[in-house]
C-alpha cells in the first residue's frame, strides 16, 4: 500500500566572505573557495540523491534510460539562504536546484533567519531540516530513523529531540598519520561543560529492524543540523529567548544551530555503542586537518 510521501523542508544557511587568510572557518579563508564550492555542491547534491525521484537505470547495449523508483524519496523544498554578496550561488554547479533566499540579515545571523522561516511556516512539512552549508547527508533511512524514534518515545516525552552525531574521515588526513589509527572521528561526542552540564536523563533503548540501538541525552547539543517536526517548532519558537541576539550562546551561528533548540528541546544523540546509527558527515574536514 502507497504512504503519504512525508514533506520536508531543507534549509542551508550559506556564506563566504574569503577575507581571512588566517581564520579557522573555511567560510573566511580565500584559499577555500573551490572547496567550499565544492562542499556546497556535494551538500545539495546529497539530498537530491538520497530524497529525489531522479534515479534510472540503463540498458547497456543501447543505453536506454529506465525510470528506477527511490522508496526513500519524500516532497521537499531545498532553500539556500544567503547575506549581500558573501556567498557562491553563481559558481555552484547545482545552483538551479536550489531555492536562493537573500535576506537582509548580516551573514552571522543567516541561521536566526532560517529559524524565523521555520516559524513562520510551522504546519506545512512534516520536518523542518536546518543544516549548515558543509554538513552532508548519507542515509537514505534519516527519516525512517527519526519517525522511529518519535513513534517508540515522542507520545511520553514531546519534548525529546533526536540529534545526529557528526563525524570526519580520516581518509583526506593522511599526512597526520590519523589513518592508520582510526578512519571515523566523531567530533561532537562530547562538550566537557561548553554548552552547560549535560541534563539528566535515562538511556533510551530502540529496537530498530532487529537491532538494540542507544540513546543517551547529549554530551554535546552541537551537530550542526537539526530536524524538527512541528512539536519541536512550537516548543522552539514559545521560547523567551528564540531569536534573540541578546542571548547568544558562543557565536551567532552556533546560537541558530543549537542554542534555539538546545534550551526548549531534551536532545538525546546515539550513544558510543552505535553512533553511526543516526550521524551526518561533516564535508570541511577542520577537526582532522588541525592535527586534533
Amino acid at each position: 500500500m502507497d504512504r503519504r510521501r512525508r514533506k520536508i523542508a531543507f534549509l542551508i544557511p550559506h556564506c563566504f566572505r574569503g577575507d581571512n587568510a588566517t581564520a579557522i572557518h573555511g567560510s573566511f579563508r580565500p584559499e577555500a573557495r573551490g572547496l567550499r564550492t565544492l562542499i556546497l555542491d556535494r551538500v545539495i547534491f546529497q539530498i537530491h540523491s538520497l530524497f529525489g525521484s531522479r534515479h534510472v537505470a540503463q540498458r547497456p547495449s543501447t543505453r536506454e534510460k529506465l525510470p528506477a523508483d527511490n522508496p526513500f524519496a519524500v516532497d521537499f523544498d531545498l532553500m539556500v539562504f544567503t547575506s549581500g554578496p558573501y556567498h557562491l550561488m553563481a559558481d555552484l554547479m547545482y545552483r538551479d536546484h536550489v531555492t536562493h533566499i537573500p535576506v537582509e540579515a548580516p551573514p552571522p545571523l543567516l541561521g536566526f533567519e532560517c529559524a524565523r522561516w521555520i516559524a513562520d511556516n510551522r504546519g506545512k512539512y512534516d520536518y523542518f531540516v536546518y543544516l549548515e552549508d558543509d554538513i552532508c547527508l548519507r542515509d537514505p533511512l534519516m527519516f525512517e530513523k527519526l519517525d522511529a524514534f518519535y513513534r517508540a518515545f515522542g507520545a511520553a516525552r514531546p519534548d525529546i529531540l533526536l540529534q545526529p552525531q557528526r563525524y570526519e574521515e580520516t581518509v583526506v588526513a593522511r599526512h597526520h598519520g590519523f589513518a592508520e589509527r582510526f578512519d571515523r572521528l566523531y567530533i561532537d561526542y562530547d562538550a566537557e561543560g561548553q554548552w552547560g552540564p549535560t541534563p539528566p536523563g535515562e538511556v533510551l533503548r530502540l529496537d530498530f529492524l532487529g537491532m538494540d540501538i542507544e540513546f543517551e541525552p547529549a554530551r554535546n547539543p552541537h551537530s550542526g543540523l537539526y530536524a524538527v517536526n512541528n512539536g519541536h517548532v512550537e516548543r522552539m519558537a514559545a521560547h523567551p529567548d528564540f531569536l534573540s541576539h541578546e542571548k547568544l550562546v558562543l557565536t551567532p551561528m552556533d546560537t541558530a544551530a543549537t542554542a534555539f533548540v538546545a534550551r526548549a528541546l531534551c536532545i538525546y544523540k546515539p550513544t558510543l555503542r552505535n553512533p553511526s546509527f543516526f550521524d551526518i558527515y561533516h564535508g570541511h574536514q577542520s577537526i582532522l586537518l588541525m592535527g586534533v
